[in-house]
């Protein structure tokens, strides 16, 4: 606890001192601001762009900076082309935006792996629904059968009162879906399903352009197929009813969202769950920073050190922390381990092969915003380190996870990116990793 206290704590000096995202060059051009002009955007209202910017009339900028703005705007995931160009006025220079708008319905087949595991293939639909009112809402549902079954509806609403920058999210799922903890498999001595259903609330408040607090609360159910002392909560109950309230902060400063080159994301998150209800009643502290910076050329660093530590009297094994589910150790990338507090870093360096690629296939009939996409692949070289440990059991080096590889990255935006790798444990064994989305 106190190695995770210390960690939140630097973590919270980390994102609340100096933000020095764009990187300046006496040699470059710069420009003073006359008027800010956008055209383009049939369906998306201006100010949902003018909200991305670090700049307003008036304003001196240079050009690196006209590209960190560029790819804030690609990050709202709403455009397949985002052009800033300065046109001269005199003694200043009028920007314009220039965007072209994706497609934003979205019916997609998808076919996933459970635990990245090919035997257990769980397939479905995604249906999204993008910039809905132009407003850069977000409307999703999600239904999945095969190994696991899920069903989820979530509805973002980025201003749901502008002037004064608060947000909302809402979300309800259900899922069938089988124990993640090997303690609780062990216990009943056979492999089980729980159900597990969702219902949340956040509001939240943007109060500049990087910095985010959010409220939240909700409750969680949990079922399983009969009562296990020490897997279900409540004596002689196979339900879980558990109601939450948390507090999360975000810092975001990363130009392009879906793959950044430069700034800082960083996210604390405190959920109290149970609130003494029934006695129920444990908490779940989360911490996350994650930096990139260019280095030299097109090189480009990328670190990362996050942590998870539940805490309180009894703590129910679905809610253990957990390296092999969505954190995990490139070289022991397939390995799950639990404990009540998780730790991992990582860092990679990457290079392009092809740095940016815009794309555009014509077909009859269908709308070309279909088929507009900006293309690139990247090399990079990465390390991983990570453990999980129960509480009073020390932390040692030689409990930690560690791997290393290289690999490949290919995005295709502003829809979806890929990754294909090798990693390697400390025996050198080596593993094959196909993956979609970054690694971190």
């Amino acid at each position: 606890m106190k190695l995770f206290l210390l960690f939140t704590f630097l973590l919270t000096a980390i994102l609340t001192g100096q933000d020095n995202v764009i990187y300046k060059n006496n040699n470059e051009n710069f420009y003073i601001i006359d008027s800010i002009r956008i055209s383009g955007n049939k369906i998306t209202e201006t100010y949902i762009i003018l909200e991305e910017l670090t700049f307003d009339k008036g304003d001196t900028v240079s050009q690196k900076e006209l590209d960190f703005n560029r790819e804030r705007i690609y990050s709202l995931g709403i455009f397949t082309r985002v052009e800033l160009k300065t046109e001269s006025n005199g003694p200043a220079s009028d920007i314009i935006i220039q965007v072209e708008e994706s497609w934003y319905i979205w019916p997609i087949p998808f076919v996933d792996f459970k635990d990245k595991d090919f035997s257990k293939i769980v397939f479905g639909i995604d249906l999204s629904v993008n910039n809905f009112r132009g407003r850069n809402e977000s409307l999703g549902f999600r239904f999945a059968a095969g190994y696991d079954t899920e069903f989820k509806i979530r509805y973002n609403m980025p201003y749901l009162l502008k002037k004064e920058k608060v947000f909302m999210n809402l979300e309800l799922s259900y899922s069938k879906s089988t124990n993640r903890s090997v303690i609780a498999r062990n216990i009943l001595g056979k492999e089980f399903d729980q159900k597990v259903g969702i219902a949340q609330i956040a509001v939240g408040k943007r109060f500049d352009l990087y910095d985010y607090f959010t409220a939240f609360g909700g409750l969680q159910y949990f079922e399983t197929p009969e009562y296990i002392e020490s897997i279900s909560l409540r004596e002689n109950e196979r339900i879980d009813r558990v109601y939450y309230l948390g507090l999360q902060y975000l810092f975001d400063s990363r130009d392009l969202a879906q793959f950044p080159m430069q700034g800082r994301w960083g996210l604390i998150n405190f959920v109290s769950k149970g609130l003494s209800i029934n006695k129920v009643n444990y908490n779940i502290l989360s911490a996350d920073f994650k930096q990139f910076l260019p280095v030299i050329g097109d090189l480009n660093l990328k670190w990362r050190i996050a942590s998870r530590h539940a805490f309180g009297n009894v703590i129910p094994y679905y809610e253990y922390s957990f390296l092999g589910l969505s954190d995990r150790v490139r070289g022991h990338y397939f390995e799950k381990k639990e404990g009540h507090t998780m730790i991992i870093s990582s860092v990679e360096l990457r290079h392009p092969i092809l740095k940016e690629l815009n794309v555009q296939f014509d077909f009859p009939i269908l709308p070309k915003e279909l088929f507009t996409y900006r293309i690139a692949i990247y090399a990079q070289l990465f390390a991983d380190a990570g453990l999980t440990k129960f509480r009073g059991e020390p932390f040692t080096i030689n409990s930690l996870q560690k791997g290393w590889g290289f690999g490949f990255t290919f995005l295709v935006l502003p829809y979806n990116l890929g990754r294909v790798e090798v990693g390697f444990d400390e025996k050198f064994r080596s593993q094959f990793i196909l993956d979609i989305g970054v690694s971190f």
